[in-house]
């Protein structure tokens, strides 16, 4: 059973009061593994891969053109190098990449009009002086879900506008000018929830770290993936 407490599907909680939460203990552990981690890092192809810097932004990376993908791709040696050294990094488009993901997936998608996609994030713990993301916000609600490790999450009262376009999501906004709602630690199988365009940024992790973020689109702008998973008839 992937969801041992359910309540965060209920979309009368969001009704009339849509603020961060925290379910304790909501999901069962191992849905996505470090050794899931490594294989998507090794497909950098399959996935969009980004590394936080110690400016708390998105690292510029290179990268090369690979046969038939007619794309930039980042190197993998590069991303196991930084990933190996303690910098977080985020393996994004990873909402296919197991069937215990895609069946989370429906779930959340069955409970709301919108569409998911899963982001893995890892920290290897060995040097905590890289930072994570810095205090921005995302267009989608987002579910936070801790695999392993523990991370302290802040969540902040204030949100960005609809007046404020999707590529301002980066600005850098002072931590000062920002009042926090939820300060807490997130720990193995613990579920955050914060709302669109809410701002929120994690401050440090407590050893290793691999979570899940789990973005909610919402309203939907197409047809939510097919997730079920068939079989090929070789009679």
């Amino acid at each position: 059973m992937l969801i041992t407490n359910p309540e965060f599907l209920n979309p009368d909680i969001y009704r009339t009061d849509d603020r961060p939460r925290v379910w304790r203990g909501a999901i069962s552990l191992g849905i996505v593994t470090w050794q899931d981690a490594q294989d998507a890092l090794n497909q950098p192809w399959n996935h969009i891969v980004t590394v936080i810097g110690d400016d708390g932004k998105r690292m510029e990376l290179d990268t090369v053109e690979e046969p038939w993908w007619y794309k930039g791709i980042s190197k993998k040696e590069e991303l196991f190098h930084l990933a190996n050294s303690g910098y977080t990094v985020n393996i994004c488009q990873y909402g296919h990449g197991n069937t215990h993901v895609e069946h989370l997936l429906a779930e959340i998608e069955q409970s709301f009009d919108g569409c998911c996609d899963c982001h893995i994030f890892i920290t290897n713990g060995k040097d905590n002086r890289h930072p994570s993301f810095s205090p921005h916000w995302d267009h989608p609600s987002n579910f936070i879900i801790q695999m392993e490790g523990h991370t302290r999450w802040q969540v902040y009262k204030n949100r960005a506008s609809a007046l404020i376009p999707l590529s301002d999501t980066n600005a850098q906004v002072s931590p000062d000018s920002l009042e926090i709602d939820i300060d807490t630690v997130l720990n193995p199988g613990d579920l955050l929830y914060f709302p669109s365009r809410a701002y929120h940024n994690t401050r440090h992790t407590l050893g290793s770290r691999l979570s899940l973020s789990i973005p909610l689109w919402s309203p939907k702008r197409c047809e939510c993936s097919d997730r079920s998973y068939y079989t090929l008839d070789r009679s």
